[in-house]
C-alpha cells in the first residue's frame, strides 16, 4: 500500500524491506553530506523527542538513493520513527532516500531505568540522577553500523572532590548493565558498540530547602496512600540531601506501600550496612519518632525486612542485583 503525502511525497511501502521517500522532482539533487550528518547529530542531542535515536546515512557512489539506517528507543519507537522521518524529509528534501527496514529498536529507557535503580542502592552514588541520554558518533567503518558513545544526562552531587570517582562508578555500572543485556549489539563482547560517557552529568550542590519541600510533599502523598508518588518525592529529597536517613526510611516505607518489597529491601540493606557501626542513642530515638506514623502492614513489613537485612549483613551475604 502506497500513501502519497503533499509534494514531498512520503511513500510508505509497508510490505517492503525498504521505505522509499521521494522528494519534489524540481529540487537539486546535490546535498552537503557533512552538513547533514552534523545536523542529524545535533538534533538527536538537543531535541528531547529524538534522544535515544540515531540516523546513519550513506550516499552510494553510483548516485542512487541515500540510505538511512535508523535506531530508536524501543519504548518510544513509533513516535521516534515519525520524528526521524520529519527530520530526514527536512534535511534531505533535495534527494531521494530510503530508510532501511527493519528499524533497529534498542531498550534505552529500560537501560536508564535499571541504571537509576542501581544508583539509588549504592550509597557512594547518592545524589546522582540519570534523566536521559543521547548518542554521539565515536567512529565509522565502511559497511558497518556506526560505533556510538552513549552520553548520560542528569546530575551528580558536588562532593568534596570525589566527582570524578562518582562519574567513573556510574559509567562502570552502565557498562555492566550493557554487557549483561542481551538486547544491545556487542553486549557480549569486551568492547560494546555503545560506550557510556558521563560528560552530560552536571555537578550540582544539593539544596536543603528543596529536600524539605520534596519530603513534605512525600509525607502528604504517603498519608493519602499515593505510595508510588510518595516514593518518587522521597527519592527527590534524597538527591538534594543524601545525608538524611529519615528521607531514605520514608522512601523504603513508600516502596513497601506500593508493593515493591524487593526494591524496598535493596534500598534498606545499604542503609543498615552504613549504620552497622555504633549509632548515637539520640539518633535512635529521633528515628523512632520520625517513623512513628509508619504503622500497620507497612511497618510490619519494614521490621521484617530490617531483620532479614541485618542477618544478611552480619553473614556477609552479597546483595542481589
Amino acid at each position: 500500500m502506497n500513501i502519497a503525502i503533499s509534494r514531498n511525497a512520503l511513500c510508505l511501502a509497508t510490505a517492503s524491506s525498504l521505505c522509499l521517500l521521494a522528494a519534489s522532482p524540481g529540487l537539486a539533487q546535490q546535498i552537503d553530506e557533512a552538513s547533514v550528518r552534523k545536523q542529524l547529530a545535533e538534533s538527536v542531542k538537543t531535541d528531547p523527542a529524538l534522544r535515544g535515536a540515531w540516523v546513519q546515512i550513506h550516499r552510494p557512489a553510483d548516485g542512487g538513493p541515500i540510505t538511512a539506517a535508523v535506531t530508536v528507543d524501543k519504548s518510544r519507537s513509533r513516535a521516534q520513527q515519525a520524528a526521524v522521518n520529519r527530520l530526514l524529509a527536512g534535511l534531505l528534501s533535495s534527494r531521494k532516500y530510503v530508510v532501511q527496514r527493519p528499524v533497529r529498536e534498542l531498550p534505552l529507557t529500560q537501560l536508564l531505568r535499571h541504571l537509576q535503580y542501581d544508583i539509588e542502592t549504592l550509597p557512594a552514588l547518592a545524589g546522582s540522577v540519570i534523566e536521559d541520554a543521547y548518542y554521539e558518533l565515536q567512529g565509522t567503518l565502511p559497511g558497518k553500523p556506526d560505533k556510538l558513545v552513549l552520553v548520560l544526562r542528569g546530575r551528580i552531587a558536588q562532593s568534596a572532590g570525589s566527582e570524578s570517582l562518582i562519574r567513573d562508578s556510574i559509567v562502570k555500572e552502565c557498562k555492566r548493565l550493557l554487557k549483561e543485556s542481551k538486547d544491545w549489539p556487542g553486549s557480549s563482547s569486551e568492547i560494546p558498540d555503545f560506550t557510556p560517557n558521563s560528560k552530560g552529568l552536571d555537578e550540582v550542590r544539593g539544596s536543603g530547602s528543596a529536600a524539605l519541600a520534596f519530603f513534605n510533599r512525600g509525607i502528604g502523598q504517603y498519608v493519602g496512600r499515593e505510595y508510588s508518588a510518595a516514593a518518587r518525592s522521597f527519592a527527590s529529597a534524597i538527591v538534594e540531601d543524601p545525608s538524611s536517613p529519615a528521607y531514605r526510611y520514608w522512601q523504603i516505607a513508600a516502596e513497601i506501600g506500593a508493593g515493591n518489597k524487593d526494591r524496598a529491601y535493596r534500598l534498606l540493606r545499604p542503609l543498615l550496612q552504613a549504620e552497622r557501626s555504633a549509632t548515637p542513642y539520640e539518633h535512635v530515638l529521633w528515628m523512632a519518632g520520625t517513623l512513628e506514623r509508619v504503622q500497620g502492614p507497612v511497618r510490619w513489613t519494614l521490621e521484617e525486612l530490617k531483620l532479614k537485612a541485618w542477618k544478611d549483613v552480619e553473614i556477609g551475604l552479597p546483595p542481589s542485583r
